[in-house]
């Protein structure tokens, strides 16, 4: 009896067993899914690739100088005896700025001068004379020369004197004063500096081969440190004609300020504009790096019309301001993945993020 129970009991427990089993296997295996269905889409952001406007620049360091400029020096030595300036003083072109002692040459102007009456009278008698024959040709000539050597001492005298005086060249602005009164001044002491800031030039260089892409009359953009926010319009108004040892080009271009912010002597960074283009362009944000080179991932609509991507090779230009120029591997028209490409690779389905699809890329192209 015993044994018979153990026989049902054995019975019941396999049953049991092989009716879970197959309640278990139908739930472990549900209904066939698509595959879109079990492997959700990735979100991307997207841009369209287009043709766009672009401008080219050459770049380059350069110097500021005022068109005039110059430091005032003294052309003899001599003590100094009155400033008629201070520093930072706006001067007219002619003006006294500085007096040597001139005393010595003022006391031999005068006698120059007795000299030169003289002369003067004795060659008007000698003339006077001569028209009646009274005098000879030797003695007219004689007095004629005494005359003009004695007219001459005086102009020179007077030029040494003049010399004495420094004047300012030009109307402009004098910078700090470096001659002091009582001072004896030696030939080419420095007195002050003397700066028109009215029209500014920027000279720079540019490399060779840039040679036949830079003609007069260009637009330049200057940008220094000092008003780094702003730009500085300007045109090439000088090219040299030879190229330096370091084979470069040394340009020229007047720089428009109007608001007189600029100052001789700053350090700008010259863009030389390019005539415009039109060229391949995607936000920089789209490229990705790998030992190959660089490449993008086009999105493409597969057979049953979901978007998918492909990693492409790409060729990269110029980058500017968070956009690359294409030079080879896109064509117009094509949709490459702008963000979120950590997680895709060939083949894998994609979802453009709203906000981002359809960019406008001629923004951030000009400067």
């Amino acid at each position: 009896m015993l044994a018979r129970n153990k026989v049902k009991l054995l019975v019941f427990v396999l049953l049991v067993i092989v009716i879970g089993s197959a309640f278990g296997w139908r739930f472990k295996w549900p209904a066939p899914v698509s595959a879109e269905q079990r492997i959700p889409s990735t979100k991307v952001g997207l841009a369209q690739v287009k043709k766009q406007p672009y401008t080219y620049y050459l770049e380059a360091i350069g110097k500021l100088e005022a068109q005039r400029q110059v430091l005032v020096s003294a052309e003899v030595s001599g003590k100094v005896v009155d400033i008629d300036f201070e520093s930072g003083d706006q001067v007219a072109a002619g003006q006294v700025l500085l007096t040597l002692n001139d005393a010595p040459e003022q006391g031999e102007l005068v006698r120059l001068k007795g000299e030169f009456e003289s002369a003067k009278a004795q060659f008007i008698r000698v003339q006077e004379l001569a028209k009646t024959g009274a005098e000879s040709r030797r003695a007219f000539d004689s007095a004629r020369a005494q005359y003009d050597a004695a007219k001459g001492d005086i102009e020179r005298m007077q030029a040494q004197i003049a010399q004495r005086h420094i004047r300012a060249p030009f109307a402009g602005t004098l910078g700090i004063r470096q001659a002091h009164l009582g001072q004896y001044l030696e030939a080419g002491g420095a007195v002050a500096t003397l700066t028109d800031p009215g029209v500014l030039r920027v000279n720079f260089t540019l490399a060779e081969r840039d040679g036949s892409r830079v003609q007069l009359g260009q637009t330049v953009q200057a940008k220094v440190d000092a008003w780094a926010d702003m730009k500085f319009q300007g045109q090439i108004v000088a090219i040299d004609p030879q190229i330096n040892q370091s084979h470069t080009i040394n340009v020229q271009a007047v720089i428009t300020d109007t608001k007189k912010l600029l100052r001789p002597g700053m350090y700008a960074r010259v863009s030389v504009t390019l005539p415009q283009t039109s060229e391949l362009v995607i936000p920089e944000t789209a490229i990705t790096y790998n030992a190959y080179g660089e490449s993008v991932f086009c999105v493409y609509t597969d057979d049953s019309g979901v978007q998918k991507v492909k990693r492409e090779s790409i060729k990269v230009g110029e980058r500017r301001d968070g956009w690359a120029v294409v030079d080879k591997g896109l064509n117009e028209g094509v949709q490459v993945v702008t963000s979120g490409q950590l997680k895709l690779h060939d083949g894998v389905a994609v979802e453009g993020v709203p906000d981002t699809v359809g960019l406008n890329l001629t923004t951030g192209l000009e400067k």
